[in-house]
């Protein structure tokens, strides 16, 4: 998180130093800056409505928008800090920055052209690049917010106000104190129907900054109130509150200021060591611990079979219907796994469709359908699954590919249309033994 602490001493003056890479060998159009023109900020407005510092024009050298924190090159040791998702901001266009293009986003330089080989690796890692803009250095700081638009040749700054309020957002994760739920940051791993109740009910007690991980093809049958949709969608709403995709920590920062959840394609979990968040609920229902430890937050909670505190996470929270569902567990673990889906209605695997095969899930119903028993709901590849019982489609997994007795739908007997949108009386259980972890936690 080097490129978010550098934030705070941007307003800093600093001697420029001519980055050291014009060595022997290098060959390449003469670098000579372009000329570039300011707009003042009241005049340009950047994502958001945050004004703009400065807008500058140079050499279109590899095409496409990025958004980022710079990072000043200038030596052989800047490059070795560039951070995920930096833009790098260097005087020369010197192949030497080939060595920090894995990670960044963006490149800009005060010197060089379109021929430039830092111009022509740019355009091999595929990230945009802006290369002569004249008195590049005079006007970026360390952890400035840019965007770098390689496409038509500008680099916008944000004004001072609008970075430190993304700053603000993110640099209160690393904190050491946390002053109230407010303060809280919380990873919940996972985005479907129970994690998304979970998220719902924190949201709702005031704990906001909320980041929910998920895998590229979510598999999701309640989908109507599961955030995971964002994936696929952009955006979601479940119950009033907005889930929004991202694709790191400056796409957060703009979700959380605006008071919304972030979800972000992260099987690896790579959030949680970059954003030192609070707390950190596991709540994939994997059936098992995939790999989560307490050693990731202060507060670790697990949901569901698989799980066993004080051992593997600091609070287990009960998922299995009957009397102890939601249940904050604090020495022992959850109940082991049944295969059996809870009684809805008088009715139990009946209301559970599931894949007779692998195959690709091709819809006939969608998700708020009345049906009858009998009908068919969707396909896998060319062969029919039928409900059970009459009722209304509640679930619905999407045209994906699927595996064998995969659940691939879920049907309401009740006849209530509004369950298929609304959160499950067992999500709100569990989300409220995640609640409980929490407060116990803070006040203890």
């Amino acid at each position: 998180m080097e490129v978010i602490r550098v934030m705070a001493e941007r307003a800093k003056t600093r001697e420029e130093k001519v980055m050291k890479t014009n060595r022997k060998g290098h060959k390449g159009p003469p670098q000579t800056p372009v000329s570039g023109t300011i707009e003042e900020g009241e005049k340009k407005l950047f994502l958001d409505g945050f004004p703009v510092k400065a807008m500058m024009n140079g050499r279109a050298a590899s095409p496409g928008t990025a958004i980022g924190w710079a990072t000043m090159v200038m030596d052989w040791d800047d490059l070795a800090g560039v951070k995920e998702d930096a833009v790098i901001v260097s005087k020369t266009a010197s192949p030497e920055l080939v060595m920090g293009m894995s990670k960044a986003c963006a490149l800009a330089t005060e010197y060089g052209g379109q021929g430039a080989t830092a111009s022509g690796f740019a355009r091999q890692y595929g990230i945009p690049a802006v290369v002569g803009v004249e008195g590049l250095f005079e006007i970026v700081n360390n952890g400035d917010l840019m965007r770098v638009d390689g496409t038509n040749g500008t680099v916008e700054i944000v004004e001072l106000g609008g970075c430190l309020r993304f700053k603000e957002n993110i640099d209160r994760s690393h904190g050491k104190e946390v002053d109230g739920v407010k303060d809280l940051s919380v990873v919940i791993k996972g985005a479907g129907e129970m994690a998304s109740g979970i998220a719902h009910r924190l949201y709702m007690a005031n704990i906001t900054r909320i980041c929910m991980t998920e895998i590229e093809r979510p598999l999701a049958v309640r989908r109507g109130v599961s955030f995971c949709e964002a994936l696929f969608t952009g955006q979601t709403e479940v119950e009033g509150v907005i889930g929004k995709l991202i694709r790191n920590e400056v796409d957060l920062a703009r979700a959380w200021d605006h008071k919304e959840i972030g979800i972000i394609i992260d099987p690896a979990w790579k959030i949680v060591s970059d954003l030192k968040p609070d707390v950190v609920v596991d709540a994939i229902m994997a059936k098992r611990n995939l790999g989560t430890g307490k050693d990731e937050a202060p507060l670790v909670i697990g949901v569901g079979p698989g799980f066993s505190a004080p051992r593997m996470v600091h609070v287990v929270v009960e998922s299995n219907r009957g009397h102890n569902l939601g249940r904050a567990i604090y020495d022992g673990a959850a109940e082991p796994h049944t295969g059996m889906p809870g009684l809805t209605a008088g009715f139990s695997r009946e209301r559970v469709l599931r894949s007779p095969h692998g195959g690709i899930v091709r819809h006939v119903k969608s998700i708020g359908d009345r049906v009858a028993a009998r009908d068919t709901i969707l396909f896998i590849d060319n062969t029919p699954v039928r409900a059970a019982i009459d009722g209304i489609v509640r679930g619905l997994i999407r045209e994906i590919e699927v595996g064998e007795n995969e659940k691939v739908g879920d049907i309401e007997p009740r006849g209530d249309i509004s369950c298929c949108w609304t959160i499950s009386d067992k999500a709100r259980a569990i989300a409220g033994g995640v609640l409980e972890a929490i407060m116990h936690h803070l006040n203890t």
